[in-house]
């Protein structure tokens, strides 16, 4: 030990710890950083619709489906509720 000045003694463990906590943190702070930006995005308060022309304005698509089955169904049920009477 020569003059008066010794280097700090830290083991490798405790680099280590340090190295971990430090990315724990920044691991974490992106997290909620990502979290606070997805909520933002997902939280857009729509229009409301309160009249017709409000319900024209929107974006919602209206629109009709002609589903054979339901004819054939319909045309069936009624035929053998004539043919029980």
């Amino acid at each position: 030990m020569t003059g008066w000045y010794q280097p700090p003694r830290v083991d490798a463990g405790t680099s280590v710890r340090i190295l971990f906590f430090s990315g724990y943190a920044f691991s974490y702070f992106i997290y909620v950083i990502y979290s606070a930006r997805l909520i933002t995005v997902l939280r857009k308060i729509p229009d409301p619709i309160r009249t017709p022309e409000d319900l024209i304005d929107s974006p919602f698509t209206i629109g009709l489906k002609d589903e054979v089955d339901l004819k054939n169904w319909f045309e069936v049920g009624q035929a053998q509720a004539v043919a029980n009477c």
